[in-house]
């Protein structure tokens, strides 16, 4: 394993530097030199920032901190403005055209306005993220502008912190198991936990002023390196506790955005060990595509929004007559939202996912609780 230079040269590691670092065995004999064009394009991809062991172990490699955490009890007093939201670009520069500093995108996660209250049920919430749309403010599509996310006849729940701890304890285990965008929508749990969008994602370590706000999502290894997760989910045994184990699966990219590939290397063994250990009031939640920024569609035309839906068609159909396995849809949600790369998306989806996650939880305890 390479050794990569310290967050005070991070302005000049390069591709190169960093090629071998997330390469399967049979790749290792490839010389930096000696990578094709189409390689190095399939290497570049931001949508494959990390998968497993591999995710964050670019950043991982960057010298290491005495990390001060904070307290993030209450919202520290700073606020994001198109002044002070910065989002540091790629360790690769995919996309370097857009803009460091910008509108920030979370000031307003949902739009309720005309919908008949909460959703109730893991089904029409589910329907409400599938079918909702984003709304700007002169209603022309740009995804450099923030925008709303209406979901589609109910509302998504939006409990305070206190009531977001409370459910995530309730379930007996609890698990995600994703690539990059699933660390993003974990860390947009940390930020509803804390009620603190400013920092409640990052450690208080070397640099960290540069990685606030949207910069708690950029893809800029110095800021994934101070990326901290504050839930702690719960991980009792079935001999420990016979209450709700949830488990959170997203995938796809990085199986070629195939979705029988994906099916059969990852969703399916990943349903099936967790069934082995513990099939009682077992809970699937399965996720895989989300909308690729037009921009990247030339060069990766196999992520294009098109293929999104296919592929998303094909897990809801796979699963369609499984009552323990619901499919989620994030592609309506994620269309022309900000990004910090084309494919990485920032506060307001992150937080809206994990307002969405935290709402199914607590629709699978509160299911249980009165079956």
């Amino acid at each position: 394993m390479n050794n990569l230079p310290s967050t005070n040269h991070l302005a000049t590691i390069s591709l190169d530097d960093l090629l071998p670092e997330c390469q399967s065995n049979d790749e290792t004999e490839l010389s930096r030199t000696g990578l094709d064009a189409q390689r190095r394009i399939e290497l570049e991809n931001p949508a494959l920032d990390g998968w497993t062991e591999c995710d964050g172990s670019l950043a991982r490699q960057i010298e290491s901190q005495n990390y001060e955490f904070f307290f993030t009890s209450q919202m520290e007093s700073e606020t994001c403005t198109a002044a002070t939201n910065l989002v540091k670009p790629r360790y690769d520069h995919i996309n370097q055209d857009m803009e460091k500093y910008r509108e920030y995108s979370g000031d307003t996660i949902f739009d309720s306005g005309g919908n008949q209250g909460d959703c109730a049920t893991i089904k029409d919430l589910l329907k409400a993220v599938a079918r909702g749309k984003r709304v700007w403010e002169n209603n022309v599509p740009d995804e450099k502008k923030p925008s709303i996310f209406k979901p589609y006849r109910c509302n998504i729940p939006y409990p305070n912190p206190n009531d977001v701890k409370t459910i995530l304890a309730k379930p007996a285990f609890i698990k995600m198991d994703g690539d990059s965008l699933t660390r993003h929508m974990h860390t947009g749990l940390s930020l509803i936990l804390a009620g603190n969008y400013y920092n409640a994602g990052i450690a208080r370590g070397k640099g960290w002023e540069e990685c606030v706000c949207d910069g708690q999502f950029s893809e800029a290894l110095s800021c994934r390196a101070l990326t901290k997760f504050s839930s702690n989910f719960p991980s009792k045994t079935c001999d420990q506790d016979d209450g709700p184990r949830i488990v959170w699966l997203q995938g796809g990219c990085h199986l070629n955005s195939d979705p029988h590939r994906t099916l059969k290397e990852f969703f399916l063994p990943q349903i099936e060990q967790f069934r082995k250990k513990c099939n009682k009031n077992l809970t699937f939640f399965v996720t895989g595509l989300n909308a690729q920024s037009r921009v990247l569609d030339s060069k990766y035309k196999h992520q294009s929004r098109e293929k999104a839906k296919i592929f998303n068609d094909v897990l809801a159909d796979a699963f369609a007559q499984d009552e323990n396995i619901h499919v989620a849809d994030f592609l309506n949600m994620t269309m022309d939202a900000q990004t910090s790369d084309g494919y990485h998306y920032l506060t307001d989806v992150n937080v809206a996912k994990a307002n969405i996650f935290v709402a199914l939880v607590d629709l699978i305890s509160s299911k249980q609780k009165f079956s």
